[in-house]
């Protein structure tokens, strides 16, 4: 009874829908470019209920230089299939179950809206406006095929922007919050240094194709089409084609300000699989909670390198990881590489797990978060506890130690509280790499101060074994017997 009484309000305040001439309607750019076009009248109190079994094709062309931004209304109060389909000038199709004055964009030459009602009650309408690109001044950026470092790229007080590689311009897109997806239609990509080029697609098809556009040549051009500030909360990843040839499938994980990060499937059946992963600053941390499946992860801070520099991990999915995890990496832009096999891969955005042990057993490693390149922003400070704060042997070594520029190493071992290990190294007393030391306690604090130059960074391996209070004191003794004969 309410849904009737529904329809029939809806109904009693609507004018009658016209029946589709001779299979479409076409919209060219009006005189006046400042007065909406609506569609099928202006509904601004109730959207428009259509009748059963109407199809109808919206035509809507535009000029060269411009671009038509459509506002779309869709209610399917059937919700059995999408009604609605959104071809672009690419003839790429987007099909709309529902949508609540959201944005769509078509370029020229034009596209087409698509409706179809078949057995469902549904509302639809929508509005146009013609806009010119935007003649701000473009702004220019140099992406270099030796930078470890891709380009964190955002709307940028939305100026068109144009990008020059080495060899070719990459660019992947990162997965935003839900409520922000409809605004990467709103970014298109065209391949050379100017918005004359071929249109290769929108952030939104970037996003949802899980892979990455590729220029011709050097150059790409970005352009943000309306000028919305919620394009500064959208991030695109942006490096030289040498670090992503070759690479299938791509997903991108924006993980700052606590937002929810799902568990992800990487395929690389047919070719290696990537995530990205980016928190807005260099003192950010993933949190890698769980790997599951077939296949080899390669972890990398920051591209992908072929000589592995700043490779930090790599993981067989199918082993069992349980003693490796959780295992926090730093830095602003993380990459989960997996070259073969199917995995599942659980990240969180903190550090609050890491310092945890549940059981003795456990590897890991602490690493700076700029590793293998040549940075001001090094430092870091590990902390590892033991089960339960039982007695348990710290084990650790270094990988790799940059001690230049008055950095600094210090190791504290503490049980319960109170200081049993402390060792410091600097440019005078380096590590030796490679070299396992340890001691007995209940926690580790590991600190590396990379001082005032900038450095390659640091990396140490640890492990946490069962040990206990005996056999840490009966260490002490032997040695305090041996050092009383050797003196006496």
């Amino acid at each position: 009874m309410i849904f009737l009484v529904s329809i029939k309000n809806i109904t009693s305040k609507q004018k009658n829908v016209l029946a589709c001439p001779n299979g479409g309607v076409v919209f060219n750019i009006p005189q006046n470019t400042s007065v909406l076009t609506w569609y099928p009248y202006n509904f601004t109190n109730v959207v428009p209920l259509f009748p059963l079994n109407y199809e109808c094709e919206y035509k809507i062309n535009v000029p060269s230089g411009w671009y038509a931004q459509i506002t779309l209304n869709v209610l399917n109060q059937d919700n059995t299939s999408s009604v609605v389909q959104v071809i672009d000038q690419l003839q790429r199709v987007e099909k709309v179950w529902t949508a609540n004055y959201e944005y769509f964009f078509f370029i020229a030459s034009g596209g087409t809206i698509k409706l179809s009602t078949e057995a469902s009650r549904v509302q639809f309408g929508f509005y146009v406006t013609w806009k010119q690109y935007s003649v701000r001044t473009q702004q220019a950026f140099n992406i270099s095929k030796f930078s470890y470092n891709p380009l964190v790229f955002k709307g940028n007080g939305v100026y068109p922007s144009i990008m020059k590689a080495d060899t070719k311009v990459s660019v992947t897109m990162m997965s935003p919050v839900h409520y922000l997806t409809e605004y990467l239609r709103g970014i298109i990509f065209f391949d050379g240094p100017n918005w004359n080029g071929t249109s290769i697609g929108t952030g939104l098809q970037l996003l949802n194709s899980k892979t990455q556009y590729v220029s011709s040549g050097q150059y790409m051009t970005i352009l943000f089409l309306g000028y919305y500030s919620w394009y500064d909360y959208v991030r695109m990843l942006i490096q030289d084609y040498e670090h992503t040839k070759g690479i299938v499938q791509f997903q991108g994980m924006s993980c700052q300000y606590d937002w929810e990060c799902p568990s992800i499937v990487l395929d690389a059946s047919t070719g290696p699989s990537v995530l990205q992963s980016y928190t807005d600053y260099s003192s950010a941390y993933d949190e890698i909670m769980s790997l599951e499946g077939t296949g080899t992860l390669e972890v990398y801070l920051g591209s992908v390198t072929e000589n592995k520099t700043n490779m930090v991990a790599s993981y067989k999915a199918q082993n069992n990881n349980v003693m490796r995890f959780p295992q926090e990496v730093l830095g602003k832009v993380k990459t989960y590489v997996l070259t073969e096999g199917n995995a599942t891969i659980k990240i969180l955005p903190s550090r609050y797990n890491f310092a945890e042990t549940k059981e003795f057993g456990r590897k890991g490693f602490i690493v700076s978060p700029n590793y293998g390149l040549l940075s001001n922003m090094q430092s870091i400070n590990g902390y590892i506890k033991s089960p339960n704060n039982s007695i348990a042997n710290f084990r650790f070594y270094f990988v790799s130690a940059n001690m230049d520029g008055g950095a600094q190493i210090k190791i504290i071992g503490r049980q319960q509280n109170k200081n049993v290990f402390t060792k410091l190294y600097n440019s005078s007393n380096p590590p030796i790499l490679n070299l396992f030391d340890d001691f007995y306690g209940t926690d580790l604090n590991v600190q590396y101060d990379a001082g005032s130059e900038p450095t390659t960074g640091f990396y140490m391996q640890f492990e946490v074994e069962r040990g206990s209070s005996f056999k840490s004191g009966v260490l002490a003794i032997v040695c305090s017997v041996l050092l009383f004969h050797l003196f006496k």
